[in-house]
Parts: structure tokens; sequence; C-alpha cells
């Protein structure tokens, strides 16, 4: 009886231990497969629905795909962490900038088992909850997307458009005022900015971190905007780009920098 007591306290004391570090509870479902190797998830929000966390780990699956193993550092934690205890390393993705979408959670994890969990923060949990929200709410609009992209990959054939079919595929807050200024140059800008070569670029899949609502009119009505990372297939263009797009009057468009 006696061993069996001890048992009980040392269970209830690394309990203890668990809640004073805030270290989410392990839910063993939420893993996923990356490039063969298997990772998990720790979510700090306990109060998330299933559905909620299947669809961020669906999301972090396709981002994560793009990412390879050697495009990675791994740094396991110090003693002389001020997490050490909390977290057992960091991975970091080289040039995440040009693959991951603002605000990609993967970094800090714990090894449970053998394997890495990477650990989702409230804040991380949240940004995804709005982000899900959002997609879900304009689910109508971001079907018409992959659409709108067809002619970027395929090439525009520009010598036999009207500068309205040219509008229809890239718009900017100010194109109004540069058409005013000088339409001949408008219009030459817009017809070169306008791809024209078949399979000039690789756009990769948007993640729901993609999306986002946006006053690019200055206190105008917010607009759904897309942050795509793209491939330029060239030489001399290794890293991705990024490209904006936005669902102006009812279609999806280019918004590109200023000429």
């Amino acid at each position: 009886m006696k061993t069996k007591m001890m048992a009980i306290v040392l269970v209830i004391t690394l309990m203890s231990g668990i809640t004073q570090a805030q270290t989410p509870p392990v839910d063993w479902s939420w893993t996923f497969q990356w490039h063969g190797q298997e990772r998990g998830i720790l979510f700090a929000q306990t109060n998330l629905s299933k559905s909620v966390k299947a669809a961020i780990r669906d999301d972090i699956v396709q981002v994560m795909s793009k990412v390879e193993v050697s495009s990675t550092e791994i740094y396991p934690a110090r003693p002389n962490n001020p997490d050490y205890g909390e977290v057992d390393g960091l991975m970091n993705i080289r040039s995440k900038e040009h693959i991951c979408p603002d605000g990609f959670p993967i970094g800090y994890y714990r090894m449970i088992n053998g394997t890495p969990y990477f650990l989702l923060s409230e804040e991380d949990c949240d940004l995804y909850v709005k982000a899900i929200g959002l997609t879900n709410s304009a689910a109508a609009k971001i079907s018409k997307l992959p659409a709108a992209l067809v002619p970027f990959t395929n090439g525009f054939n520009t010598a036999s458009m009207t500068l309205k079919q040219k509008e229809a595929h890239i718009w900017n807050p100010k194109f109004s005022q540069m058409k005013k200024d000088n339409r001949t140059q408008y219009e030459s800008d817009i017809t070169e900015a306008l791809p024209t070569v078949k399979d000039w670029m690789t756009i990769l899949r948007p993640s729901v971190l993609s999306y986002s609502h946006e006053d690019l009119e200055d206190n105008g009505k917010p607009l759904l905007m897309c942050r795509l990372y793209v491939i330029i297939n060239r030489p001399g263009d290794p890293e991705p780009f990024t490209f904006i797009f936005v669902f102006k009057d009812g279609i999806w468009r280019w918004c590109p920098e200023i000429f």
C-alpha cells in the first residue's frame, strides 16, 4: 500500500509540474507526415473543436509540404534558454518569408516519445481561428481564385485584348489617377505587366493565413486579399515572390506595385 501511495504522489507531482510549465495536454491524434517524417501539433487552446484542429493541421501539412528538410535548421534548447524545460528546441525554416504565410506558427517543439510536437501558442491558435472564419465566410469568392490564376500561368494574348479586358485581370488603387494623367502610358504599362509566356511562373497553393481583408483604397470598403507565393521559372530567380491578388468588383485581379 505504501508503494502505491508513493506512486500516486509521484504522478500528482508530475502533473502539477506540467501545469506550472503551462505545457498543453498531448492529443496524440494531431500528427502528420512531413517528407516521410512524423511530426505533431500541441494546441495551447484546449477548447478548440476537432474540426478546427483538423483544419489547422491540414493547413500546416500543405504549407510544410513545400518546405524541404534541407531548408530547415534544428536548434536544441540549452539549459541557459529562458524556455528550457518548456521547449526542447527550435526548428528554423530558411527563407521562411518566401514560402510560409505571415504568422505561420511552426518553430518551437517538444519531443514526445521521439516525435517533435510543434507548439501553437494562444496567439497562434487565435490567428488560425480568425483565418478559418474568414475563409469559411468568403468561400464563394475564394472558389473563384483558381480560375483567375489560369491566364497568369498560361500567358495572355495581350495583342488581341482591349484595355477593358486587360483591366479585368489587373488593378491597383492608384490606377485611376494614372489613367487620367496619361492613358497611353497607362495602357502600355498594363500590357507590359501582364505575362505572355506560358508556364513563366508556378503559383504555390495559398494557406488559410494567406487571406485577409484590407483597406487598399484609403478609407474605402475593405477588400478580400490573398498573398500568393510565386516561383518565377527563369534563371536568376530562385526565390519565390509574393503576388497580391484582390477580389475587386466581383473578380480576382492581380494588384502589382506601381510601375
